[in-house]
């Protein structure tokens, strides 16, 4: 069965799934539902009683310190968990950017992840690992209502970036310098906030257990998380509809009801409300980590499903090309013989009828003739070319040896020419032997064929090592050639228009275009009239390739 070829775009593929979404709106509302049966999510902070560390036993040890720490530790693992999914945003927001180029994601990710340093910071004050001036009863509930804060306006921020700028509209760029310097900014304002933090004696009071909003300076940012939900992310996942977007927009509702458990529920540390409001802002953050997770499952689906008709397309190009060079051997072939006849046929009549002929009739006789041996040429021509490379060898080549033997088998050429060569040493490399040797022969007799008259030829050879491949240099000082020349030059039998020397077949740059791209490399050429030609191809860069250049 024939693979359909995979889509080519991210944009309005797959997005989250449905069991996610109504997944996330059951857990926001399952703990309220729960309360109602009776089901207490909090954990009663005790009163200092320095009796019970007087009278502890290594029997009670254990129950004592569950009492007294068991509320901090509940908290330490739901916000280090939230803290180690929002880093894990950051980080795979950063290879996408890497992958795809596209800035938003990153942008996003990045601010999520400062969000989790934030959060960082709160646990580590709450647990009284980082040191204060201010009691911790004030302290931890300020850096709480803060992190929530900084969160909700860094993602705001991070999307109006791209809602704002018009710019960023018809496409999306790799842009490191923005990614850079929005980063930079944002953990920045991360570190400048906890170290304002850290170095302050007095927060405010943020917990008024009496009035109905309990949590005031938690109202702000269920607000923008509200306007968030509302208007922004939706507006942002029409402008860039993917399945990250999607989610981060989905985000917004486990958001808000963190902030409207803390707002209207929570009285004081490790309540029911609190924890609640903590778990859900794990979840918060679980949303956008699934989407991403979600995109990386479907980019690799859909890169295995272009391999896979990239492989099929290889396939059949390559049965294709053997169709075409058998066809193109056989059809040689087979032409050879009614031309054979013909050449014979032309013969025999300009022996036994020339005579008899007249002047006309001989003129004929004289194209038939020169026309069958064009033919023959051409037919010639069609057959080398689809030999080369066929049951092609891989092995190691020194090109020094390659050259010395291209050299002897020109020798009359170049003495007849009385050119000379300037030679760097050359690399060993991998590939078939016979196409290379050809390969050199073809370039070293193109210089010496268009080479200036009265002028010596001079060829310079030469190659370096590149970004893993071999770069060959073949210079000349010929005739050189024109733009229209340099453009067409490798073209199977396309001959110079700039030249009266013009009387070959047209094929030999086509022979060493097939060999360089049968190798994995490229040929190009530069050139000036009346100056000279420079010949460039590259060859691939094989592991144990011995390096003697």
């Amino acid at each position: 069965m024939k693979q359909q070829p995979a889509k080519d775009t991210f944009k309005n593929r797959g997005e989250l799934p449905l069991w996610i979404i109504f997944g996330t709106i059951a857990i926001c509302v399952l703990p309220l539902i729960l309360n109602l049966f009776g089901f207490d999510f909090g954990y009663e902070l005790l009163p200092y009683n320095r009796e019970d560390f007087v009278t502890i036993t290594p029997s009670n040890f254990e129950n004592t310190v569950q009492q007294y720490l068991g509320g901090a530790i509940i908290h330490s693992l739901l916000e280090w968990t939230a803290v180690a999914i929002a880093f894990g945003i950051g980080t795979l927001s950063l290879i996408q950017y890497r992958i795809t180029g596209n800035p938003v994601t990153s942008i996003i990710g990045i601010a999520l992840f400062c969000a989790g340093s934030i959060d960082a910071f709160h646990t580590l004050a709450a647990t009284n690992l980082i040191h204060s001036h201010a009691e911790i009863k004030s302290f931890s509930p300020f850096t709480w209502a803060l992190s929530r804060l900084f969160n909700s306006l860094i993602l705001l921020f991070g999307v109006s970036i791209f809602l704002v700028k018009n710019k960023f509209r018809p496409q999306y760029k790799k842009s490191n310098t923005l990614v850079s310097m929005v980063g930079v900014t944002f953990v920045g304002l991360s570190y400048i906030i906890i170290q304002i933090c850290v170095r302050s004696d007095v927060f405010p009071v943020t917990m008024f257990p009496d009035n109905f909003i309990t949590r005031p300076y938690d109202l702000i940012p269920l607000i923008i998380y509200t306007v968030l939900g509302l208007f922004v992310l939706p507006a942002f996942y029409k402008y860039q509809k993917n399945v990250f977007t999607e989610a981060l927009m989905w985000s917004m509702v486990p958001a808000i009801a963190t902030q409207l458990f803390m707002v209207f529920g929570s009285i004081e540390l490790y309540d029911n409300y609190f924890n609640i409001a903590h778990f859900l802002k794990i979840l918060s953050y679980m949303l956008p980590f699934a989407g991403l997770v979600i995109f990386y499952v479907k980019t690799f689906r859909v890169s295995e499903e272009r391999q896979l008709a990239l492989k099929e397309a290889h396939q059949l190009l390559t049965l294709k090309n053997q169709e075409l060079e058998q066809y193109t051997h056989i059809t040689s072939h087979d032409l050879k013989e009614p031309l054979r006849s013909i050449t014979s046929f032309t013969e025999l009549l300009e022996d036994r009828y020339q005579e008899k002929l007249d002047s006309k009739g001989q003129q004929y006789l004289q194209f038939i003739k020169k026309s069958s041996n064009r033919m023959h040429k051409t037919i010639k021509v069609l057959m080398d070319y689809s030999r080369v490379g066929a049951d092609i060898q891989f092995e190691w080549i020194d090109c020094n040896e390659v050259l010395d033997m291209v050299q002897q088998d020109l020798s009359l050429l170049i003495t007849d020419a009385n050119a000379s060569f300037e030679v760097g040493t050359l690399p060993t490399i991998c590939g078939g032997e016979t196409d290379i040797r050809l390969l050199f022969q073809n370039l070293i007799a193109n210089s010496l064929k268009f080479s200036k008259e009265g002028v010596a030829p001079i060829i310079k050879i030469s190659a370096t090592l590149e970004s893993r491949e071999w770069k060959f240099e073949f210079q000349d000082n010929g005739i050189g050639m024109s733009k229209e020349d340099v453009t067409d030059i490798f073209i199977i039998y396309k001959r110079l228009k700039s030249s009266s020397k013009n009387d070959g077949q047209g094929i030999g740059l086509s022979h060493c275009k097939k060999i360089v791209e049968l190798h994995g490399g490229k040929i190009w050429v530069s050139s000036e009239p009346n100056v000279g030609s420079s010949f460039y191809f590259t060859i691939p860069f094989k592991e144990g390739m011995p390096i003697n250049v």
